[in-house]
């Protein structure tokens, strides 16, 4: 071996023994800070306050200060926290670096294909790493980096790891202020036996927000962050990682769903659209160095499919797209994880560095042939389904709602796939109904198939994803449920329906009818039919009695409402443009 070998090998040992060195030092100061902190917290207890130490802890005779303080903290770095009986459960065991020497953790940035996240019930919309996991329970939202199913032992967390857990509260008497809210938490984590390692303030979409770090007797460590989002105040304990997950809380704005984003235009401007395939599509955002969208001009998708957007433009992308806001990084994707008619109704829809994206609904029927047509003219219906599903009129004889079930070859047991039954109940009662029994499910003003009603989405048991269709039609109310609203069998059959009820009326509303009341009921129509060389403007002063869809006026529900019309003449757009004088046209409808 040479001598220059040999040399390099003792300035490499030399290292490790300063390292070693230093490591002892660093453990010395962490125990010596400990020991100190320990100290201080016992000397500022109340008087004649007593106290239960550990059974490995015994105090040094004539003072407070307690002996083998060492051992307890070590202990306390792999003890799982146990808060009083009382308190709020507190996650596992401290996550505190612990190891040779002293690793300061930069704050990650997640890169790669992110998934948004929107939940009406909680009022709130967010981006996670979509390698990560969520689950939804009603007491809120968990968020993972890890499978829940399989969750790793606390000391095999890194600092890749992180868990999130999203909540808010109903305060019957909301707080005197932010600070007041922050402060009453801080009281009531120290009467839990919790105590307040750090706090800092920072901002959630724009609003005040607290971060608490609070450490349990036993060395458990919970970041509780707290925010007042448009009135709804948010808990969110994170475990783990904090750095990891504040770039999820960085992504959080405050959401309500505010229904169908009517289109831009009816039909798209690009003279060719192409069809987009497979669930979800993906839809590259920038434009090419002709001028044309990367994508396309165009994409024609079916209200069943879902977007996932991919940021190749020269810079940051940050946009509302309906409901959504869309903040994409160079190079970011994300997945909108919702059908498209969720959120977007028929039509052609504009996204910014995108192509037109025309929602156009395709009967696309994946059941295998033949098609059967089943006519239930008792009810009032009809629809298309594959001649191997099952119809069960069970209900017809034996129940007073006339309910029909339709399932598929071998169903999951439990499973509605399809049922379609009447409701005695007026619309304002199944309001009511849901809003007492059934708060936490959304409720949405939709068209179905054409036909006006209300929709009621919610979970059950085991996270059943469950949609509720009610449809005034004819004097009737229709309800069509489904536990399997994504199954493609399933909305090939739900496009099919058509009601067929004869005591429905349309009412042909011509010139001559200016100024008279019509008197209708809940499913009948009205089309209007003015005079020809106007331009008309429609309005409705009470919606949710009329309402409009594909050129007809629907009775929706019991009440009164003004239609009225104003008419341009054509020639205003002739050079030169007449002098003919605009008219107003209006009725009344009362709806019972």
């Amino acid at each position: 071996m040479s001598i220059s070998s040999i040399a390099k090998i003792t300035d490499f040992l030399s290292i490790r023994e300063i390292q070693k060195e230093r490591n002892k030092m660093f453990r010395v100061k962490i125990i010596s800070l400990l020991v100190v902190a320990f100290a201080v917290f016992l000397s500022a207890c109340a008087p004649g306050a007593q106290y239960t130490l550990p059974p490995d802890m015994t105090l040094v005779p004539g003072t407070d200060i307690p002996q083998q303080v060492a051992t307890y903290v070590a202990n306390a770095l792999t003890q799982t926290a146990m808060p009083p009986a009382t308190s709020t459960p507190v996650p596992g065991a401290a996550t505190l670096p612990v190891g040779n020497e002293a690793t300061f953790t930069p704050i990650p940035v997640i890169t790669g294909s992110q998934t948004l996240y929107q939940s009406p019930s909680l009022g709130v919309q967010f981006s996670y790493p979509a390698a990560w996991y969520l689950r939804e329970s009603s007491g809120g939202v968990t968020v993972t980096s890890f499978d829940p199913s399989n969750p790793p032992h606390k000391l095999e967390w890194t600092d890749q790891t992180t868990s999130m857990q999203f909540g808010f509260m109903l305060l019957i008497t909301p707080p005197a202020s932010f600070d007041a809210w922050v402060e009453n938490a801080k009281q009531n984590a120290l009467a839990n036996g919790l105590s307040i390692y750090a706090e800092e303030r920072f901002l959630i979409a724009n609003q005040p927000a607290a971060h608490v770090t609070l450490v349990s007797g036993s060395g458990g460590v919970i970041h509780r962050v707290l925010t007042d989002l448009s009135g709804r105040y948010f808990e969110i304990n994170i475990e783990g990682n904090y750095n990891l997950a504040k770039t999820v809380l960085d992504s959080i704005q405050p959401f309500s769903s505010g229904g169908l984003k009517p289109p831009d235009s009816d039909t798209p401007a690009a003279g060719i659209c192409g069809e987009a395939q497979g669930d979800p599509v993906s839809i590259v955002l920038g434009i090419g160095p002709d001028g044309i969208p990367l994508a396309g001009r165009c994409i024609k998708i079916t209200p069943a499919q879902r977007l996932k957007l991919i940021n190749q433009s020269n810079g940051p992308i940050n946009v509302k797209f309906a409901e959504y806001y869309i903040n994409l990084p160079v190079g970011g994707e994300m997945l909108l994880d919702k059908p498209v008619g969720q959120y977007l109704a028929l039509g052609v829809h504009f996204l910014s560095m995108g192509p037109e994206l025309w929602v156009k609904e395709a009967v696309v029927v994946t059941a295998p042939p033949p098609l059967v047509e089943y006519n239930n003219s008792a009810v009032g219906y009809r629809l298309n389904l594959p001649g191997n599903w099952s119809i069960d009129e069970n209900g017809m004889v034996n129940g007073a709602n006339k309910e029909v079930t339709f399932s598929p070859p071998n169903p999951e047991p439990f499973i509605a796939y399809l049922v379609i039954s009447l409701d005695s109940r007026t619309l304002d009662q199944i309001i009511n109904l849901y809003a007492q029994s059934v708060p936490d499910a959304t409720r949405e003003d939709t068209i179905f198939n054409g036909y006006p009603g209300i929709k009621y989405t919610y979970t059950y048991q085991n996270n059943i994803y469950h949609i509720e269709y009610y449809i005034p039609y004819g004097g009737r109310i229709y309800l069509i449920a489904t536990d399997r609203p994504n199954d493609g069998v399933v909305q090939s059959i739900l496009m099919t329906i058509q009601f067929t009820a004869p005591s429905s009326i349309t009412y042909e509303v011509t010139m001559a009818d200016n100024g008279k009341t019509f008197n209708m009921k809940v499913g009948d129509s009205l089309r209007l039919n003015l005079d020809s060389f106007y331009d008309w403007s429609v309005s409705v002063d009470n919606p949710t009695v009329i309402v409009s869809s594909q050129g007809l006026y629907h009775a929706y529900a019991s009440g009164t409402s003004s239609l009225t019309a104003f008419g341009d003449p054509k020639c205003y757009s002739l050079t030169p443009p007449c002098l003919a004088p605009s008219i107003m046209f209006t009725i009344t409808v009362i709806v019972q």
